[in-house]
């Protein structure tokens, strides 16, 4: 009898070390996942600072980045509005936002048309079925792989959203059903639909289409098979000045330096380094980054570049795009904002794929208005699985009391119509231009050729 009690005895003590070495373990996983997602300075395609990202409203104190920037938004209701200042165009974005997050995060569907004609007329069609819409345009064709995870997509959803967008009209029936169709600017369309009912109502923007103060009236015009947002009147935007926050030489700002290495990849702690009169570069195994003392910044691979694990947290066999974007991202949201940009942002200008290669081109853009440099103002390279090539020019602007008004586009268009016989613009936009070659820029329009030469046409 005692040598069974003492059995149990030990049977029950061999349970409680399971048990108690099992919760051991369950807590030092938890501990593990804690620490590595805490520690981590990128985020999840889930977290909310991508959701954020796209159309972040300019906010200095906040550092935030506008990978992407609209050049035009509006809403179709019984009147076609735009915003009328940078205010209500930050106010009407954020109102916006979970449309474009909620349509982008489900299903699209690429069409075949017979001729470019045909797909402005099945477009148009769609677009008459529904008396309201919101309408966006960017200033260049965005792949929907891009604007995906910068939304909360799942990465995987790249595949489903493999088209160009340029102009985006997005529907919303009474059952807060959203669907939409967009185009590039060769006029081939693709359809978005979401098949769950989401929360979203056109309401929301009623106030919007009430402020007359805030909002002012647009209409479109088209040219061949192209149509072109533009204002009945003239509206004024406000003029910009190029200036250098720093005050002072790059290279002393220890904060600063160690941001820029951080940001691609280096390590500030372990780089080796060696300065010259005007700049400094830190030497890894994977290559050079060099930083001028003007903010400027060139990284020089070496066989391997920088390898995407370092640069967007995850370690793959293979990258996707969403993870290049992600890479990307995270690189330019961590340069001091004061120094890249400061009313600013850098946002995407151009995307290219050529021979393996993925190039993402920035230009500064200010409430949606490009900044014309010559060039552009960043450039990231990406193979397969690494960062082969980057360069970023430092400039700051600040916004001023001073504004700049156009004749009124409807008319500016009409004036140079007849010219686009052979060869359509891809867009009428404004574009921050200097003024005389001094540092104050106004925003005039522009006309757009595929060749990507800006053609100003509001001093003409």
């Amino acid at each position: 009898m005692e040598k069974i009690r003492k059995k149990h005895i030990l049977g029950a003590i061999e349970i409680s070390v399971i048990a108690v070495l099992t919760l051991a373990l369950i807590i030092m996983f938890a501990s593990y996942c804690f620490f590595t997602s805490s520690s981590s300075s990128v985020p999840s395609y889930k977290d909310t600072l991508y959701a954020e990202s796209i159309f972040a409203p300019v906010d200095n104190t906040k550092n935030e980045k506008q990978l992407i920037s609209p050049s035009f938004i509006g809403i179709c209701f019984e009147k076609a509005l735009s915003p009328a200042s940078p205010s209500s165009r930050n106010a009407l974005i954020n109102e916006i936002l979970p449309f474009v997050s909620h349509l982008f995060s489900d299903v699209s569907t690429t069409l075949e048309f017979s001729s470019p004609k045909s797909a402005f007329e099945y477009v148009e069609n769609e677009i008459a079925q529904h008396s309201e819409y919101l309408y966006l345009s960017f200033p260049c064709d965005i792949p929907a792989s891009c604007v995906s995870p910068l939304l909360g997509a799942d990465s995987i959803r790249e595949t489903t959203h493999a088209f160009l967008v340029k102009d985006l009209y997005i529907f919303c029936d009474e059952n807060g059903y959203l669907s939409g169709i967009c185009t590039d600017k060769n006029g081939n369309a693709a359809t978005l639909a979401s098949r769950t009912k989401s929360l979203l109502s056109f309401e929301t923007l009623r106030r919007f289409a009430d402020d007359s103060e805030e909002m002012t009236r647009f209409e479109f015009v088209t040219a061949g098979e192209r149509k072109y947002p533009v204002f009945s009147s003239s509206v004024s935007n406000f003029n910009i000045i190029a200036y250098n926050e720093s005050g002072a030489d790059t290279l002393e700002n220890e904060q600063g330096l160690r941001d820029i290495v951080s940001s691609f990849g280096f390590n500030p702690n372990n780089t080796r380094f060696f300065r010259t009169q005007n700049s400094i570069t830190y030497v890894e195994q994977f290559g050079e980054l060099t930083i001028y003392e003007n903010g400027d910044v060139l990284y020089t691979p070496e066989s391997i570049g920088v390898p995407l694990s370092e640069l967007c947290g995850k370690i793959k066999e293979n990258y996707s795009f969403a993870d290049k974007i992600s890479a990307a991202y995270n690189i330019i949201s961590s340069l001091d904002r004061n120094t890249f940009g400061g009313y600013s942002s850098l946002c995407v200008d151009d995307i290219s794929y050529t021979d393996g290669l993925l190039n993402i081109g920035f230009s500064y853009y200010a409430d949606g208005i490009g900044i014309e440099s010559g060039e552009n103002a960043a450039n990231l390279t990406f193979d397969s699985n690494s960062l082969v090539s980057a360069n970023v020019y430092a400039n700051s602007y600040a916004v001023i009391n001073t504004t700049y008004s156009d004749i009124p586009q409807k008319l500016l268009f009409s004036l140079f119509k007849t010219e686009f016989e052979n060869n359509l613009p891809h867009s009428f936009l404004p574009v921050y231009t200097a003024n005389g070659g001094d540092e104050i820029y106004s925003a005039k329009y522009a006309f757009v050729f595929d060749s990507e030469v800006k053609e100003e046409v509001s001093e003409k």
